[in-house]
């Protein structure tokens, strides 16, 4: 026994050569059918001929069509096939043969690497092909020029439609700054702007200045409050800055030029006095001299500092009333300086604007003299080079036809053997029954001829080898499995539906173990379908395992030898529905006792166990089960449903038989051997 090893290629393998047949069908098909719809294609007529664009073309700088030839190439590929242009070819065409009714097909195509156009005129019939093409040729570039010209003619409307509208919109500019100037003094205006300009500037530097001096005014008067010696030597030092500015003839004497002498004598004497006191009895004379001398300077640095500070305060008040004026004439001098600026900005607008509308104009002006429609794309740019040929006749293709025919249906076959491969469920290979039921591989017997399948083929001479070596293969399997010294082995043999050999399995290992010697009892079990007993020509009327179950015979009246084949075989017998009763309720015990002692081998060929349950009374007692399933036959589902009910009530794990098996299928590593010896 053995695991077989999944293979996919070999289960893929199986299915493709089941459905082989459908891809050389389907090319059979494809082919007769192209072949039938040849024969029945009339000729075609055609006729060729040949433009070309020999011209240069002078389009302008940065127009698209000059920047992407090739888009110019395939607008004349759409406009040789268009539906006008073949209108009216077919119009001219009419006019000069009243009998040409049908239209024939018109193609074009651009020569590779070229700019040469050839074009061809296919019809049903020879006349007036080549004529058609030549018409076609001539109303293209007809057309051509009629579509220059009406191009032209627009291009040219539109440009001078515009000139129009600039030069009346020039004209009101130009109407409309003319009228400004009038009423405005341009020069004046400017020269006013730069002088009230300049003069304003000079007036806010004077503003900043004074300012400035009343700021340090403010801070001079303070300081004179405040009694701190700092602080006075601070604000004397304030003033000098403020007097050091040119005086005006109303400004009054300064502050801060006498007084500043005096302070600072004042200052000396009192440090000489504090330095005196040290030295000196406060009745000394020269203390008390110097004492004196300090007392009268305090008394006229007081007098010229109330002398000094009405003179600056009235120096204060000129600073403020000139601050005034310089802010009163600077309102008056900004609102000059705006109203030159807005009318300078005015005149400007209107002159740019102006200047914009006269180039614009001037460039159209230019355009419309330059232009030339006919230098553009020149009148020869694209000519006839080769006018319509002499009329060809074309037979149909009808080998082409056919190969086309066979390469579809080698295409559909394909899909279709795909197809039915892939919805097809039965089984096709050994490794894929035993991976999806997961049972030890028994024996794997190969398919039979159908001549074989209806007598014991290994009493035939002409039994293959292969098929004889996998029944002994399996014998010396069960031979194997026995594990009682005494008693015979009971072995049934069952499927999971009908037609799936397993008759044809217990007939051949029947006559297999009796060639070895081994006492042999075959039992058809199968009370509905019985076949053993045809199989060995005897007749269906004998007693046999119905009349066992129901007890009208003994057991050895039941038994009978097989003729010269050397085993002994129980009939199924009469059948009724009373032995299905039966057996479901009870089971012979002479096929557990009797047959274990009068036989080494008991084989039983029972019912299948998906269609019916007749099997399942007895699998408990015997020792093994032989499953066996037919490749191509049931699917996968209703096997495992069979195992299913198999396991349920059997000792061991059913053993796995693979019937119909090919060398593709499994392992065959007895194959060449015994072909090569016989059976």
């Amino acid at each position: 026994m053995w695991r077989s090893r999944f293979n996919l290629s070999a289960i893929l393998s199986g299915k493709a050569r089941t459905y082989l047949f459908i891809v050389p069908l389907g090319m059979i098909v494809g082919g007769a059918w192209s072949a039938y719809r040849a024969s029945g294609l009339p000729s075609t007529f055609s006729s060729s001929g040949r433009l070309v664009m020999s011209g240069r073309l002078n389009f302008s700088e940065g127009n698209p069509v000059a920047n992407d030839f090739m888009a110019v190439l395939g607008t004349q590929l759409e406009i040789l096939t268009s539906e006008e242009l073949r209108e009216r070819a077919m119009i001219k065409l009419r006019l000069e043969h009243p009998d040409a009714m049908v239209r024939p097909d018109l193609g074009a195509r651009q020569v590779p690497r070229t700019t040469i156009f050839e074009l061809t005129a296919t019809s049903g019939g020879p006349t007036h092909v080549q004529r058609y093409l030549d018409l076609v040729m001539e109303e293209y570039i007809t057309m051509r020029r009629e579509q220059r010209l009406v191009s032209s003619r627009s291009v040219m409307d539109q440009i001078s439609g515009e000139i129009a509208r600039l030069e009346k919109i020039l004209n009101e500019q130009e109407a409309e700054l003319f009228r400004f100037k009038q009423q405005r003094n341009i020069v004046f205006w400017e020269q006013q702007s730069t002088t009230a300009a300049r003069f304003l500037s000079q007036l806010k530097n004077r503003e900043a200045s004074l300012r400035m001096q009343l700021r340090l005014a403010e801070l001079l008067d303070r300081g004179a409050v405040t009694d701190s010696l700092a602080s006075r030597v601070g604000a004397l030092e304030l003033g000098e800055a403020v007097s050091a500015r040119p005086r005006t003839e109303t400004s009054g004497p300064s502050r801060g030029s006498a007084v500043t002498v005096q302070r600072l004598k004042l200052r000396e004497l009192e440090v000489e006095f504090e330095a005196m006191r040290e030295v000196f009895r406060p009745k000394h004379p020269r203390f008390q001299k110097l004492e004196g001398d300090i007392a009268k300077l305090r008394r006229l640095v007081g007098l010229l500092e109330t002398e000094d500070a009405a003179a600056f305060r009235r120096e204060v008040d000129g600073i403020r009333s000139e601050l005034e004026t310089i802010l009163a004439s600077m309102g008056e001098w900004e609102a000059k300086v705006l109203e030159s600026t807005q009318i300078e900005a005015e005149h400007q607008k209107l002159q740019s604007t102006t200047a914009r509308t006269r180039d614009l104009y001037q460039r159209l002006v230019a355009s419309l003299q330059n232009i030339d429609f006919r230098k553009g794309v020149d009148d020869e740019v694209i000519q006839v080079l080769k006018r319509a040929g002499v009329v060809r006749e074309s037979k149909p293709d009808s080998a082409g036809e056919v190969r086309r025919g066979i390469g579809l249906g080698l295409l559909v076959g394909l899909g279709l053997l795909m197809l039915a491969v892939r919805l097809d469920r039965r089984a096709f290979a050994v490794a894929e029954v035993a991976k999806a039921l997961e049972l030890d591989v028994a024996a794997e017997i190969p398919a039979l001829r159908s001549r074989f399948q209806d007598r014991i083929a290994m009493a035939d001479p002409k039994c293959p080898g292969a098929f004889a070596e996998a029944i002994r293969s399996l014998r010396a399997t069960l031979a194997l499995e026995r594990t009682t010294a005494t008693g015979g082995q009971v072995v049934v043999i069952s499927s999971s539906s009908p037609g799936e050999g397993k008759s044809t399995l217990s007939l051949n290992l029947a006559l297999a173990a009796a060639g070895a010697g081994v006492r042999t009892l075959l039992v058809d079990a199968d009370v509905r379908r019985g076949t053993i007993a045809q199989r060995l020509g005897l007749s269906a009327e004998l007693p046999g395992f119905a009349d066992l179950i129901r007890g009208t015979c003994s057991f050895d009246e039941c038994v009978r030898p097989a003729g010269e084949h050397g085993f002994s075989v129980m009939t199924a017998g009469r059948e009724s529905a009373r032995v299905v009763d039966a057996m479901m309720l009870k089971f012979p015990s002479a096929l557990t006792t009797e047959a274990r002692e009068k036989f080494d081998l008991v084989l039983i060929d029972s019912a299948p166990v998906i269609p019916v349950s007749d099997t399942v009374p007895f699998i408990s007692r015997v020792d093994r089960v032989l499953y066996v399933v037919r490749l191509r036959t049931a699917t996968l589902m209703t096997m495992k449903k069979a195992l299913l009910v198999l396991r349920r009530s059997a000792k061991k794990d059913p053993l796995l038989v693979i019937n119909g098996a090919r060398p593709s299928d499994g392992n065959f590593d007895y194959y060449d051997y015994s072909s090569s010896y016989g059976s």
